[in-house]
C-alpha cells in the first residue's frame, strides 16, 4: 500500500504556520483522533481521499500528526499506539472484498494488512494481548466483537448473544475494561416493520455489557432508546441516547452500575445539539472529553474536539478542523 505521507517521527503542529517541529512523545494519557479531508483539486486526477492521525496530549495540551494515510475504507478509523509507534487503521482489503485491519510502523513506514475476515469495522482499541475489533465478518450482518491476537496473528470471536448487534462501544485503558452496547436483531426488524411512513424507528431496548473473563456480560438495560455513545468513568457509565433513531431532543445519562440506577446529566442545552453520535471520548471526574459540530457562521461549520469542566461549566475548543474536513472519531489511550 502506498502511503499519502507519514513522518516517521512525531511532530508537532504549530498553528498558523506550515512548519513541523520535531518533538519528542512525553505524555502518558492521550486522545488519538481520525481527520478526513480531500487532497488536491476536486474533480481532477490528483483527487484523494487522505486519513490524518492525530494525537492530542493530555498533559500539555500537543497537537501532533502523526502520519496521514488514503481513506480506502468504507468508514475511516484510526488508532495510533505510542508505546508501539504504530498505527493501527481500516482500509480496503487487498482483494478487494471488504475492509480490514491494518498496521504502519512509524519507523519504517512499512504497512501491513492484519486480517482477511472483515467486511466492514467500526471500532478497534488496544488491549491485552490484542486488538480489540467491532466489525461485521465477512457474508454478515450484525456488527460483533473480536479479538486480533498478535502472538497468533489470527482473529478470534467474542462470546456475546448471538442475535445482537453492536452499536456503539468503549475502552477504558486506565482500568482495563472493554464495554459494548447493543440490541437484539428481531427487535430492530419488529421497529422498523411497525414504523410504516413515519420516517423514524421508536426506542427499542438496549443492552450494555462488559468483557470479563473473555465473554460479555450484561451489566445494565434501557428500554425504548436508541444508544448512541458511551464512556465510563470510575463506578458509573455516561450515555448519550434518544427516545427514537432519528431523535432530535438527544439526551445524557450518568449510570451507576453500583446501584443499577440511573439519571440525567445537565449539560449545556445549546451544547447537545452539537454533538455528534459517536461524541463520548473520556470522561472522568473533572472533565468531559466530547466531539462536536460546531456552526461557525451560516453554512459554515466544523468538527471539533471540545473538553467540558463539570467544575465551572467551560467548554474548551481542543483541536478544530478546517471547514472541508471532519473528525471521524477519537479514543482515549494510555501508554502502557
Amino acid at each position: 500500500m502506498t502511503l499519502v505521507g507519514c513522518q516517521a517521527t512525531e511532530k508537532t503542529l504549530q498553528k498558523d504556520s506550515d512548519n513541523l517541529a520535531k518533538t519528542k512523545i512525553t505524555e502518558d494519557k492521550y486522545i488519538t483522533l481520525t481527520n478526513t479531508y480531500v487532497s488536491g483539486q476536486v474533480g481532477t486526477n490528483n483527487e484523494t481521499m487522505v486519513m490524518d492521525v492525530i494525537k492530542y496530549g493530555l498533559s500539555n495540551g500537543t497537537i501532533s500528526k502523526i502520519a496521514s494515510l488514503p481513506y480506502t475504507s468504507q468508514y475511516p478509523l484510526t488508532m495510533y499506539d505510542a508505546e508501539e509507534e504504530k498505527v493501527y487503521y481500516t482500509a480496503n482489503a487487498d482483494d478487494g472484498k471488504g475492509d480490514e485491519l491494518f498496521v504502519m510502523d512509524c519507523n519504517t513506514e512499512n504497512t501491513a494488512q492484519l486480517t482477511k475476515y472483515f467486511f466492514a469495522i467500526n471500532n478497534i482499541y488496544p488491549i491485552k494481548n490484542g486488538i480489540f475489533v467491532a466489525g461485521v465478518k465477512r457474508h454478515e450482518e450484525l456488527v460483533r466483537p473480536y479479538l486480533y491476537d498478535k502472538k497468533t496473528k489470527k482473529v478470534n470471536a467474542i462470546l456475546l448473544p448471538e442475535d445482537v448487534n453492536i452499536t456503539c462501544t468503549h475502552y477504558n485503558p486506565i482500568n482495563q475494561e472493554l464495554y459494548v452496547v447493543g440490541y437484539r436483531e428481531q427487535d430492530d426488524r419488529k421497529a422498523l416493520e411497525e414504523q410504516g411512513n413515519s420516517g423514524d424507528v421508536e426506542g427499542i431496548t438496549h443492552t450494555i455489557y462488559k468483557l470479563e473473563s473473555n465473554k460479555f456480560k450484561q451489566i445494565y438495560t434501557k428500554k425504548n432508546c436508541y444508544i448512541k455513545s458511551i464512556a465510563a468513568c470510575d463506578d458509573s457509565l455516561f450515555i448519550k441516547w434518544g427516545a427514537s433513531y432519528f431523535s432530535e431532543h438527544i439526551k445524557l445519562s450518568t449510570i451507576y452500575l453500583g446501584e443499577k440506577t440511573e439519571e440525567s446529566f445537565q449539560f449545556p442545552k445549546s451544547e447537545m445539539e452539537n454533538l455528534v453520535d459517536n461524541a463520548l471520548v473520556y470522561v472522568d471526574e473533572n472533565k468531559i472529553f466530547y466531539l462536536r459540530n460546531f456552526e461557525k457562521s451560516k453554512g459554515e461549520s466544523v468538527d471539533q474536539l471540545c473538553c467540558y469542566s463539570r467544575r465551572d461549566n467551560n467548554i474548551k475548543v481542543l483541536f478544530d478542523t478546517q471547514t472541508e474536513s471532519a473528525i471521524n472519531n477519537a479514543q482515549f489511550v494510555v501508554k502502557r
